[in-house]
């Protein structure tokens, strides 16, 4: 039996393809291993001397992230705003014309 394994990381690329026994008897006695590789995906140089100095470093994924943070922020506030007007129009505090998504 062939099976092929990969690994893949944030910065790096593995693999290998292995043969495994037929029997699961034989697991352990026999099989080779038929290849095994890794490739390191390089990192451009401005990011690599930031990083040295302990500068911040902002990639692509951080700087998605801190986007999508932003996001939930506010999209939790507006839903929190709009509760507490529903409970305001329940409890008869304001008209029950007020709209919901006051800003």
């Amino acid at each position: 039996m062939k099976v092929i394994g990969l690994d893949v990381g944030v910065t790096s690329v593995g693999g290998s393809f292995v043969t495994l026994p037929d029997k699961f008897e034989d697991w352990g006695k026999e099989g080779r291993i038929d290849w095994l590789g890794s490739r390191i995906i390089p990192v451009d140089g401005d990011y690599l001397k930031k990083f040295e100095t302990g500068a911040e470093v902002e990639t692509k994924a951080a700087f998605r992230t801190k986007g999508r943070g932003s996001r939930k922020l506010k999209q939790r506030y507006v839903l929190r705003r709009t509760r507490l007007i529903r409970v305001f129009k329940i409890l008869g505090w304001v008209k029950g014309e007020f709209p919901e998504n006051f800003k």
